[in-house]
């Protein structure tokens, strides 16, 4: 008995350590890479992963992470040094704090000279921080105005354009124009949409707006600068969309970037302040009822016109066991010819200039998708780049804070500004 249990020791033991081989084939390898569940750029990526996988014997592992679990999640597992994840979709404002930490693999050496020419500036410098590359982007993205183009015609509304952006108070004027109420006084479209919901996306429509009116949020000696007079322009226009205008839904504190273009392509909002990522959905006729009727404009404008954009990449961890395989792919997803599949699939900004040479040449690209081609380009080359600042996560939860309680009439939008300048001085402050 006791001879028999040892053999089964032995072949158990032999088992679990010999790795297994295809028979007339090399070992496989094995790649894991994670990325937002649901993201559109993310089901392109393994969609274009498959075949590529396929032909050089690989075997991709992918892990889905919702949106506002990813940077905890990821911090966890990149200080844990498990290596349990090779290649991470990274979004620029985490860049610093992960690059500093040492915790992402500087990619510069492994990009041509030609390869980074190619890329806009602007979506390289989103995901560099101190001198240094820490990913390649497939996804940038700016904020615009989206706008429903029979009903301007209906109301005779100019159209806004590169050269002639809405300024607010045009914008403002144009919302409650459009808006329109049924017999009983309820409102069957509206104006637009105002968010806040505490979320990163909701704080960006605020970050564009106090850039637009001449702010910015840090001085030239990095101390807070947010709660300025254009700060305060800011918060306060983006408040009175809902409480003094009354062209914004009530519940503003539950809405967030998904009801703003959910509630657009239902047609229940004529005017929307969005990212570029919700063209793709928009122009989607399997779910928007808004396809054949919507246009795209530039950023609004009061001193300037302007947005914030930032970008995704694809980051390798420095923790990882297979460090050149994901470096290979990397370079194969943000390829020219993969953007540009990707720009088919999910249209969006530019990452490549080699990319707007094959928009004009391609004839299934509609006049829309043209239209939105140039503005989302003229917004990245107008635009202010994302904060890269280690400490941005946590400065981030402190705006967070005073833009939810401005929207909750909590505090004025002075005192919520003031109130998050002073935590911002104590974070940047520590050592």
């Amino acid at each position: 008995m006791r001879r028999t249990l040892r053999w089964v020791f032995v072949f158990v033991t032999i088992v679990l350590v010999v790795p297994v081989t295809r028979i007339g084939a090399a070992p496989a390898q094995s790649l894991v890479i994670s990325g937002q569940s649901g993201a559109v750029w993310y089901e392109a990526a393994k969609r274009l992963t498959e075949p590529w996988a396929k032909a050089n014997g690989i075997d991709i592992q992918w892990v889905d992470i919702q949106q506002t679990q990813m940077r905890q999640k990821l911090l966890l597992e990149f200080t844990s040094k498990t290596g349990a994840i090779d290649v991470s979709a990274i979004d620029g404002s985490w860049i610093a704090e992960f690059g500093t930490a040492g915790y992402l693999v500087p990619i510069d050496s492994y990009l041509s000279s030609e390869d980074r020419a190619d890329f806009m500036q602007g979506a390289l410098s989103a995901l560099s921080f101190d001198g240094k590359l820490f990913g390649l982007p497939y996804d940038a993205y700016v904020q615009v105005m989206y706008y429903r183009k029979d009903l301007f015609q209906k109301a005779g509304l100019r159209v806004p354009t590169i050269d002639s952006p809405y300024t607010w108070d045009e914008f403002v004027a144009a919302a409650k124009k459009l808006q329109t109420t049924d017999a009983s006084g309820r409102v069957q479209i509206w104006g637009t949409i105002s968010e806040g919901k505490r979320h990163p996306a909701v704080l960006a429509r605020f970050i564009d707006l106090l850039y637009q009116a001449g702010g910015t949020l840090f001085d030239r000696n990095g101390q807070p600068a947010f709660n300025s007079q254009a700060g305060v322009d800011a918060m306060t226009f983006h408040v009175n969309l809902v409480h003094d205008a009354k062209v914004a839904p009530p519940g503003t504190l539950a809405f967030d970037h998904t009801d703003n273009h959910t509630l657009f392509m239902q047609g229940q909002t004529a005017m929307a302040r969005n990212h570029s990522y919700a063209f793709a959905l928009i122009n989607d006729r399997s779910v928007s009822t808004v396809t054949d009727l919507f246009g795209v404009a530039p950023p609004l404008k009061k001193a300037r016109s302007t947005t914030s954009f930032g970008a995704w990449g694809w980051s390798v961890a420095t923790s990882s066991k297979q460090r050149d395989l994901a470096l290979r792919w990397v370079r194969f997803i943000t390829s020219a010819g993969q953007t540009f599949t990707f720009q088919r699939t999910a249209l969006t900004v530019p990452l490549r200039k080699s990319e707007v040479a094959l928009f004009e040449k391609d004839p299934t690209f509609t006049p829309v998708m043209r239209e939105a081609i140039r503005v989302f380009g003229s917004a990245l080359d107008n635009g202010v780049p994302r904060p890269r600042l280690p400490q941005w996560p946590r400065v981030q939860e402190s705006l967070m804070d005073a833009m939810v309680a401005a929207m909750a009439k909590q505090k004025s939008p002075k005192q919520a500004l003031d109130d998050a300048a002073a935590q911002v001085q104590k974070i940047l402050n520590e050592k």
